[in-house]
């Protein structure tokens, strides 16, 4: 094993491990390996190299100019990049293509970690205690009186379903205004229209500077449709950032799932912070039928893909009242960070 200490330029709340790459072998390697990019501060991190990575590495010769870069990507794509003390010949030499261990908190980089090390950061750690889950309001726009009863809304994002830019910005900014200091989820569904839905996600970021506000993107039926999410997200972002206007490209972005392929999929969470179960588009998916029959065997799968999340948050959306039996598996399995129901359904779940 070799560690090698650097300086943290975007943190995580936890390590990372996978294989060391440079970005040109990086993009040409298609296998299911994690990887952690080691760059020369030259070579174009494109989207799709970045979609894979869980972590960047950069030499001692990084400028601040490729610092600057650097950690504005790590932030967007939530994962951690720590510059290391030794020149980039030496760590391509030590440690391309082998398994590494980035930990931003000790600021560390361990190449070939011996089997103590690696049960220190990834062995098994005590289960937490099965917790009630968040509330959230689905809305249309104003909290009610019993505020402190949630921890949120969930708004639609596009007014009268309009996706224009400056429609949707006067909206949010007006639903921030009035749920001053609020937790507000605006729901935007993806569509076949990429330019459409880049002008909604710019709408969503210049407004995330008056309120506290989060990204939830449905129609989201793939993993294909969900790179292609992913990428429009980032357009946004960097339109923004090229036109130097004031915005918050770095708000909490969530995909709803509420497909059967989605579900049963691996989870997308590289720049992902929480996911949303659409119950009843989930259960008329498997069943055909807008019963309950499945939904004991769909509460399974939605463990499964929370374990498979890792750390990221999972919510459910849900219209009407759950079967008892479902609520009660996923409570033994401390799935639901959060729940998002209408008013009529407060009483059952607060």
């Amino acid at each position: 094993m070799v560690e090698y200490s650097g300086k943290t330029i975007q943190s995580t709340s936890e390590a990372v491990t996978g294989k060391l790459c440079r970005v040109d072998s990086a993009t040409s390697d298609h296998g299911n390996c994690a990887k952690i990019i080691l760059w020369d501060g030259k070579s174009a991190l494109g989207e799709a190299l970045l979609y894979a990575a869980v972590g960047v590495v950069v030499a001692s010769e990084a400028n601040a100019s490729t610092l600057r870069y650097v950690k504005k990507i790590a932030e967007f794509y939530r994962i951690p990049a720590i510059k290391i003390n030794r020149d980039i010949q030496e760590l391509e030499a030590r440690g391309t293509n082998r398994i590494v261990i980035l930990d931003p908190q000790s600021q560390k980089l361990f190449i070939e970690p011996d089997l103590e090390t690696i049960n220190n950061y990834f062995g098994a750690r005590p289960r937490k205690a099965p917790c009630s889950p968040t509330l959230l309001l689905r809305c249309h726009a104003r909290l009610p009186d019993a505020s402190g009863e949630f921890g949120g809304i969930v708004v639609s994002a596009a007014r009268g379903g309009r996706y224009d830019e400056e429609n949707i910005y006067e909206h949010l900014c007006d639903i921030a205004d009035r749920n001053t200091g609020t937790k507000i989820i605006a729901t935007l569904s993806l569509g076949s229209n990429d330019g459409e839905f880049i002008s909604a996600v710019r709408a969503v970021y210049r407004a995330s500077v008056w309120g506290r506000f989060s990204l939830l993107c449905s129609g989201v039926g793939s993993p294909d449709e969900a790179r292609r999410c992913v990428s429009l997200i980032h357009t946004a972002f960097r339109e923004l950032d090229a036109e130097e206007r004031e915005f918050n490209g770095f708000i909490p972005k969530g995909l709803v799932i509420e497909t059967p392929l989605m579900l049963l999929s691996k989870p997308c969470h590289r720049i992902i912070d929480f996911f949303c179960f659409d119950y009843p588009k989930l259960t008329y998916r498997f069943t055909g039928s807008k019963g309950d029959g499945a939904c004991e065997e769909i509460a399974k799968y939605m463990s499964v893909f929370a374990k498979n999340a890792g750390i990221t948050k999972i919510a459910l959306s849900t219209d009407r009242e759950l079967p008892e039996k479902f609520t009660a598996y996923l409570h033994k399995e401390n799935v639901l960070s959060e729940m998002y129901v209408p008013k009529a359904l407060v009483s059952l779940y607060n």
